[in-house]
């Protein structure tokens, strides 16, 4: 059955109402249900997808370029890929650190970074069954229906593959709107990108303008006060962080990652945050794990392990703590291994952390917005899953940094 949801309900204040009762379902992003079937932007990004990708990657030799030329470019790319390739695994390898109790920890955001970590994640994504996706986006776009005011610019910050972005843009209707898109993975930003330029070919009437950065780090907090806020232009600036985002850095890194994004939007702009809520029924543990024993999901988890090359040595396990509200994924070594051309050895019965999301309370939601510089903030909830987006105004508190 589709979720169902009161979009009037971002018109009436008990409906955002911080803690106000509601029962919810349970459930983990995939627990079943079926994704519309009216998605005409998806259909003309079907036609319209290997122009996008061109528009990234540029025009493919001419036929009349000699082969040596041709060759030499394949050549190049190659080479290119393998430097790509030895950076990221440095890349991972020095972002791995070891707990007190002996736990190592891979941070979640190195899943995307591979383009098999981010091919794995967009195949989970559209899953029928991942009804995460279709959920909150029911949610957005009835925040998008109650302004009275056109947009001049959405600002995301981790857009996925950018469907979201493509349905709320096609919603929207307006003949002139910026978007940016902001994603340290870049393998994960150029599924946005193919996603987003498709649809601008698709729509030649509209003036869409697009622009991508994938140099902000939103858990680096030296990137907080060299920020330099942009100015309001013509339309509401509205900044997003969809997808649960929020609840994979620990509460440190959920701080920084708020206090980069209020940092980088206009004074008086509109912000989205759509985070997962803790599951409230007394069988929360098994309901709540069920979709991340999909397929694909799993791959996508062990995105970074498998780079590494230790997918042989050990298996995944995805546990619910129920005191922290946390979901947790650990890999555990079935025998020694050792990542290839590093000193880095781990043993029978060693564990890395590969995923972590966080639930909050709608309580804790609105505390980090209000401290990071957001205000008044509301909160609307799904009726079918345990799911909110806040919408908060940005206020320039904590104290003001530097305009532009």
């Amino acid at each position: 059955m589709r979720p169902t949801f009161d979009s009037g309900g971002f018109l009436d204040p008990s409906f955002w109402q911080a803690g106000a009762p509601r029962r919810l379902p349970i459930g983990g992003p995939m627990a079943g249900g079926s994704r519309r079937s009216d998605s005409p932007i998806f259909e003309a990004l079907r036609r319209y997808g290997d122009a996008g990708d061109r528009a990234i990657r540029g025009p493919a030799p001419r036929p009349e370029e000699g082969g040596h030329d041709r060759q030499q470019g394949f050549r190049s790319a190659g080479e290119q890929w393998r430097a790509d390739d030895g950076f990221l695994r440095q890349r991972m390898v020095r972002s791995i650190t070891r707990r007190s109790d002996g736990t190592f920890v891979l941070p979640v955001n190195l899943a995307y970074a591979s383009h098999a970590g981010a091919s794995h994640w967009v195949k989970a994504s559209q899953d029928p069954d991942y009804v995460l996706r279709e959920v909150e986006l029911e949610l957005v776009e009835a925040f998008f229906a109650q302004l009275r005011t056109p947009i001049g610019e959405i600002r995301e910050f981790g857009p996925g593959d950018g469907y979201k972005a493509a349905k709320i843009i096609e919603r929207l209707d307006q003949p002139t709107l910026k978007y940016t898109g902001f994603d340290v993975n870049a393998a994960l930003l150029s599924e946005a990108k193919k996603t987003l330029y498709g649809m601008k070919i698709a729509r030649p009437g509209s003036e869409l303008q697009l622009a991508f950065d994938d140099s902000l780090d939103l858990e680096d907090p030296f990137l907080i006060d060299v920020a330099s806020r942009p100015l309001a232009g013509a339309g509401v600036t509205v900044g997003m962080l969809l997808g649960q985002t929020l609840g994979n850095p620990d509460s440190r890194g959920r701080t920084t990652m708020l206090a980069n994004i209020e940092a980088r939007l206009p004074l008086d702009s509109q912000f989205l945050l759509g985070a997962a809520l803790v599951p409230q029924e007394h069988d929360a543990m098994d309901k709540t794990l069920a979709g991340y024993r999909a397929k694909d999901y799993r791959r996508h988890i062990l995105a970074a392990i498998e780079h590494l090359g230790l997918i042989e040595a050990g298996r995944l396990e995805v546990k619910w703590e129920p005191e922290q509200h946390n979901v947790v994924g650990y890999f555990e070594f079935d025998r020694t291994a050792s990542i290839p051309g590093t000193d880095l050895r781990f043993e029978e019965g060693d564990r890395v952390q590969v995923f972590y999301s966080h639930r909050f309370t709608e309580a804790e939601l609105a505390e980090l917005l209000e401290r990071t510089g957001f205000g008044d903030v509301r909160i609307a909830r799904s009726q079918t899953f345990p799911y909110a987006l806040a919408s908060a105004r940005v206020t320039g508190s904590p104290p003001e940094r530097g305009e532009s």
